[in-house]
């Protein structure tokens, strides 16, 4: 019976009508949904939805009160993800406990001593025989997804909100993510511990909100390399004294399919220019005695090709210039982590190669990076 109802589900699902927006028409929808609440620029959306499209893991950097969690919130919102259940039918609602529990925007609430996927998605109990969860939404979502994947369709999103994902070491109990992180294969699948595997589709997606302080924990290397990190502006002080509007959960929104979201944010051909300015910022990066993996060269590739070619020419600099400079603030920078003159003298290096580009993102927060870590004892980090 539960093998049906998740067979079921993901049947009403599939059946749901999708946005027939796409290119340039769907970068201007989500760049207006999300403006409803957020006063971001173009740009700025647009590496956004970049970033979800290309990267399982999207992180949330910033200072508390920049709206990680509240961007996440609107980025779903604006996919329609928050809305699903009302496209549903009477008949498909009553397939899920609460009707809501059918959306495809999951929060998850990290706490504090979090040490293994025990405590993220739950474990089996062999003595009662059950599945036991901290939140059974967690392992009914991957139960779902699942059985997606069984019947091949992964079209619509599924986004999963790690909110104060650092309060514990992430690599511990998200470390069966880490494995799937780069590309999701037939192959691609997690245990619940009772003993079946559930597929990881492409529809998957993850972001993680962190915070920098003595009471949460430091990402591993290994964890950055496979993520991009956004850092998001703090908020227009003009908008303060307004009301932010609600998101409105009565109405349903279009549901953006994931194949509309790849055609266009996904791979682009990668350009000369595109490899030559990454290529440049790599070097100056491995001055500082950091490693650049493969991996992380290939991502901001993607992204930088991605960005040059939908991003707006905005402030005298191209399209070329602001992708250049998100694919370096958001996949390189996040590496740095290192002490001594020497290691000061490489950033610096760094920091006179954004400028001379123009890579305002970049060179601010290497200005940041800078300055802290010389009221710090010469100790230099991104985090």
């Amino acid at each position: 019976g539960e093998t049906a109802r998740y067979r079921d589900r993901a049947a009403s699902i599939a059946g749901l009508p999708v946005s027939n927006l796409a290119g340039a028409q769907l970068a201007d929808y989500l760049v207006d949904r999300v403006r409803v609440w957020r006063r971001y620029d173009r740009n700025t959306i647009l590496n956004l939805f970049i970033s979800l499209t290309q990267n399982f893991l999207t992180i949330f950097a910033g200072d508390p009160g920049t709206g990680k969690t509240s961007g996440a919130e609107i980025a779903a919102h604006a996919l329609g993800l928050t809305t699903l259940d009302r496209n549903l039918g009477d008949a498909q609602r009553s397939l899920w406990k609460e009707p809501s529990d059918a959306n495809r925007f999951l929060p998850i609430s990290v706490e504090r001593g979090w040490t293994s996927k025990r405590d993220f998605l739950g474990f089996f109990n062999t003595l009662a025989g059950r599945f036991e969860s901290p939140d059974i939404r967690r392992s009914d979502a991957f139960r779902q997804l699942d059985a997606e994947a069984k019947a091949g369709f992964d079209d619509i999103p599924f986004l999963m909100l790690l909110d104060e994902a650092n309060l514990s070491p992430m690599e511990f109990y998200w470390a069966d993510f880490m494995n799937v992180a780069d590309s999701r294969t037939s192959l691609s699948s997690i245990s619940l511990g009772d003993g079946a595997r559930y597929a990881v589709p492409e529809s998957l997606r993850f972001i993680a909100t962190i915070n920098n302080d003595f009471t949460t924990e430091t990402l591993s290397p290994r964890l950055i390399d496979r993520a991009t990190v956004i850092t998001l502006p703090a908020p227009d002080r003009s908008s303060l004294a307004n009301v932010e509007p609600s998101l409105d959960l009565d109405t349903p929104h279009p549901i953006v399919s994931r194949s509309a979201l790849q055609a266009y944010f996904g791979n682009r051909p990668v350009t000369e220019n595109v490899r030559a300015a990454l290529d440049e910022a790599v070097d100056v990066m491995t001055g500082t005695g950091c490693a650049v993996s493969a991996r992380t060269i290939r991502a901001m590739y993607r992204h930088a090709a991605a960005g040059a070619a939908v991003f707006e020419t905005k402030d005298g600099r191209s399209p070329l210039c602001w992708a250049c400079d998100f694919a370096v603030a958001q996949k390189l920078l996040p590496k740095i982590n290192g002490s001594g003159e020497a290691y000061r003298s490489a950033l610096e290096a760094m920091r006179e190669l954004a400028e001379e580009r123009r890579w305002t993102n970049s060179s601010r927060t290497l200005e940041r990076i800078l300055t802290r870590g010389d009221a710090n004892m010469g100790d230099y980090a991104f985090f």
